[in-house]
Formats: structure tokens, C-alpha cells, sequence
């Protein structure tokens, strides 16, 4: 029988075809997703997480972050955080994972850091702690940040939030020319009701601590090189001596 004939009858040879390999779904677990952190993290962590550091009570110096009522139930939701009681509730949670922390329902249309008028407690945004704040960004990121300082008012000087700062742009200045250097500045904030005296007094005291803060940071990272120099010294002295 010539190849043609035996191949056209069909021989034993043939080879077999590999088994079908079922493949896991790469459809994303809504239970649990990374971080912005690159941290694995379920409703369980984060609502546990947002009550152990969780505080309904304004304090002296203390900054609070808003956040959109709307988001803010639908995390709670998610999790099972309860803000009335500050703890984790237990119960089948059916909602759906939030996205971006969107706050642009807050925002002035001035001026991007300041809060429009009218708006109210619990009916359109809440307050956390900044270290909530943080966590919940580092989870979820958004925006924009409306961060606010804690005065004592009055004569039992109770603490309250100052909603409406005002807002100074900083440059830095040019010195050849004197001139602010171009950018967008540092912009910070002060209560309204600061005397001038009071505000030149409060800019002298956060310019010393940037200072120490500055030099802080150098000399640790000075004595970190001399530490890498140092170590650097020695294996070329063990390798002479090799």
C-alpha cells in the first residue's frame, strides 16, 4: 500500500490532542479588592479598621475631613459601620462596593479648597477624623479634600469647626528679582476672625517648623549616608585584605 493509501485509511499514529484545561475566572472578587496601597482588603478590615480609630467628638487643634453624605451611607452600607454607635454591625450585606470618594457636591465654584454655602450636617456631608480620613482615601482615593481645623470659641471655649477659613496663597520668592516664582503657590488656611498681628505671629511660627522639620529630615538623612560610607569602608578594607 503506497503512504497516500495508508494515510487516507487512517493510521494508529496519530497523535492525541491535549485535554481542555478549564480555566478559573478572572471575573474580580466584589468581596475584597487592592487598596491603593496594594493591601488586600474586605468590608470586615475596613469597617474594623475605620472603628478602632473612629471619634464623633471635636477636640482642640484636631483636623476633620467632610465627606458626601451619599458616599459615605453607601460605605457604610457596605460594611456594616454604624456612625451612631461608632462599632461594626453584623448582617448580610447586600450593597455593592463604592467607588471613588466624589465630594464635588461640596465644592465652592470660587475656590476649589472652599465649601459652598448652605450645606448641612448628615444632609449632605458627614465628618471624620483625619486619621479615618486617611484610610478611607488610601482605600478608595477621590476627592477633592476638605480638610478642617478645630477652634475653641467663646468663653468655655467650646470647640467648634471652622467651616470657612480663609484661604492665603503662598509664593516663593525670587531672589534676584524679588519676584514670586511662577506655580500655583501653597495655599493654607486661617480662621476668619485672626487679627493681623495674630496671623503674622501664627506665619512665623509654622515657617520655624517647617525650619526644624527641614533640618530634621537632613541630618537624618546625613547621618544615614555616613552610615553607607561607612559600611562602604569596610568591605573595601576586607576585600584589600583578601
Amino acid at each position: 500500500m503506497s503512504t497516500a493509501d495508508e494515510n487516507a485509511s487512517g493510521s494508529d499514529d496519530t497523535p492525541e490532542l491535549p485535554p481542555v484545561i478549564q480555566r478559573k475566572s478572572t471575573k474580580p472578587d466584589e468581596s475584597k479588592r487592592f487598596s491603593l496601597s496594594h493591601r488586600v482588603v474586605t468590608p470586615e478590615m475596613e469597617g474594623q479598621e475605620v472603628e478602632e480609630k473612629w471619634k464623633d467628638a471635636l477636640g482642640a487643634g484636631e483636623t476633620w475631613f467632610l465627606v458626601d453624605t451619599k458616599w459615605w451611607k453607601s460605605w457604610c452600607e457596605f460594611t456594616g459601620f454604624n456612625p451612631d454607635t461608632g462599632k461594626v454591625v453584623e448582617s448580610e450585606r447586600t450593597s455593592s462596593r463604592p467607588g471613588l470618594i466624589d465630594n464635588n457636591e461640596l465644592k465652592s465654584r470660587e475656590f476649589e479648597k472652599s465649601l459652598k454655602l448652605g450645606i448641612a450636617e448628615r444632609e449632605d456631608y458627614n465628618l471624620v477624623i483625619d486619621s479615618v480620613w486617611n484610610c478611607l482615601i488610601s482605600w478608595y482615593g477621590g476627592g477633592p479634600e476638605f480638610a478642617r481645623k478645630v477652634q475653641l470659641v467663646g468663653l468655655n471655649n467650646r470647640a467648634r469647626l471652622d467651616l470657612y477659613p480663609v484661604f492665603l496663597t503662598f509664593h516663593d520668592m525670587d531672589a534676584t528679582t524679588k519676584d514670586a516664582v511662577p506655580g500655583q503657590g501653597r495655599n493654607d488656611s486661617f480662621h476668619r476672625n485672626l487679627k493681623v498681628k495674630d496671623l503674622i505671629k501664627e506665619l512665623k511660627n509654622r515657617e520655624g517648623e517647617s525650619k526644624e522639620s527641614k533640618e530634621s529630615k537632613e541630618s537624618k538623612e546625613s547621618k544615614e549616608s555616613k552610615k553607607i560610607r561607612r559600611k562602604r569602608r569596610k568591605r573595601r578594607k576586607r576585600r584589600k585584605r583578601r
